[in-house]
């Protein structure tokens, strides 16, 4: 039977953080422990819940992705720390140097992330994607495709979605556009109600 892993999603972009967690906890071999929004917050569930792996976003408001690192581990030295962020390559050597088992840019597919935090839990250390060969689901959404779906299955249009996300407008419809692609959609409704069926969204 395969080892199931603990994990926690650190990260200051609620819906993000949110989405990424639920969608975590959908992949085989991997159980959530719910997700937070800054390290004292991570810092309180590491020594409550006792994640094998933390998924820390690099830039927090409260405390920089180094600090975060430090203190997870003067904690709980086990905890092994997957760093996610936007400039992933630039930040490889200083985050592991740091005390972070793996860093993954915040684009990689949920199935591919999941996999890294199943080999980062079993000792491995890992700087970039590593494909989950076999193992994606039917559906294979990236956490910002995932938190945008999750945005509108919670009634937030276009305009609301680019800013809270400080994107543009444009963008987002064009993540939209990709989401209806991938579900085989016709509408945004139609979008949210096949991501509810395939279980991608909560019932």
């Amino acid at each position: 039977m395969e080892r199931v892993i603990r994990v926690l999603v650190v990260d200051d972009h609620r819906s993000y953080a949110e989405a990424l967690s639920f969608a975590l906890d959908r992949i085989d071999g991997v159980e959530t422990v719910g997700a937070v929004f800054s390290v004292a917050e991570a810092v309180e569930s590491v020594s409550r819940d006792r994640p094998d792996v933390v998924v820390l976003d690099w830039q927090l408001p409260d405390i920089d992705g180094i600090e975060g690192i430090g203190r997870i581990k003067a904690l709980r030295p086990a905890t092994r720390i997957a760093v996610i962020s936007g400039h992933a390559e630039g930040i490889g050597r200083i985050a592991l140097a740091a005390g972070a088992s793996a860093v993954l840019p915040k684009e990689s597919s949920i199935a591919d992330i999941a996999y890294t935090l199943k080999r980062c839990a079993a000792g491995e250390t890992i700087i970039g994607p590593a494909t989950a060969s076999g193992s994606a689901p039917a559906v294979t959404l990236t956490p910002r495709e995932a938190e945008i779906l999750w945005m509108l299955a919670k009634g937030k249009d276009a305009p609301q979605i680019a800013l809270d996300l400080f994107i543009s407008v444009h963008t987002v419809r064009g993540y939209v556009k990709d989401l209806r692609h991938k579900l085989s959609a016709r509408s945004q409704l139609e979008a949210v109600a096949i991501a509810r069926q395939q279980g991608l969204l909560p019932g």
